[in-house]
């Protein structure tokens, strides 16, 4: 289902008409590079109420729990 971008000031007339249909976000991007960047940029300077979901990368967990290990003993 497509959602309207609104106006500022402008009613949303959708708002709660179904179960589950609020959101909190515009748009909801997953990773952080060139792509997710330029899409973020582009539709909050619409706009858009946009969040960035960026996982970690497992090595730097693992480089982390092996200097609290370190830093312990």
């Amino acid at each position: 289902m497509a959602r309207k971008m609104l106006i500022d000031g402008e009613p949303d007339l959708n708002k709660g008409a179904e179960e589950g249909t609020n959101f909190d976000f515009d748009l909801f991007i997953i990773g952080a590079g060139s792509g997710g960047v330029r899409a973020a940029r582009f539709s909050s300077n619409h706009g858009a109420k946009v969040r960035n979901y960026v996982y970690p990368d497992p090595n730097i967990l693992l480089f982390i729990n092996i200097l609290m290990l370190i830093n312990s003993m």
